[in-house]
């Protein structure tokens, strides 16, 4: 039986805080503009389905130690094995590039010859450790909090 671990991403509720003002000024100055109870409604009711979809998608990231694999997911738009035997190094990152990530604290996990896949555990040493232990040739390059 493989040993699984899970371990949740990192949230910074600011991508929500910034999200949700904007939702609320893109209301407030249809209003101030004297647009249709219709057009508000219509872009309201859109705009809170877009913020679900987002909230939907930095709950669901997951990176998942099962036996030798690590597998990142996050929820259906984003899936990933990468063999944890396979992984050279990990670096600290503040990278802002699109990623299975829900914090601009993040690792650069580089796999095989080229690959690369920015994540933010939210026990980040613990995760760490626990590939260590699996592999204990991946090269950690850390900053010291």
């Amino acid at each position: 039986m493989k040993d699984i671990k899970v371990y949740k991403s990192k949230i910074e509720y600011g991508f929500f805080a910034v999200f949700f003002l904007l939702v609320i000024a893109s209301i407030f100055l249809m209003i101030l503009k004297g647009e249709s109870n219709n057009s508000i409604l219509v872009c309201g009711s859109i705009l809170f389905l877009i913020l679900i979809f987002l909230c939907y998608g930095t709950f669901s990231i997951r990176y998942i130690i099962e036996g030798n694999t690590l597998k990142i997911r996050n929820g259906i738009i984003y899936s990933k094995d990468v063999d944890i035997y396979n992984i050279k190094s990990i670096k600290q990152s503040y990278s802002i590039i699109s990623s299975p990530s829900a914090a601009f604290d993040r690792i650069e996990v580089n796999f095989n010859k080229y690959d690369s896949v920015l994540i933010s555990p939210n026990s980040k040493q613990l995760f760490i450790n626990d590939l260590l232990l699996i592999n204990p040739e991946i090269k950690i390059e850390l900053k010291k909090d």
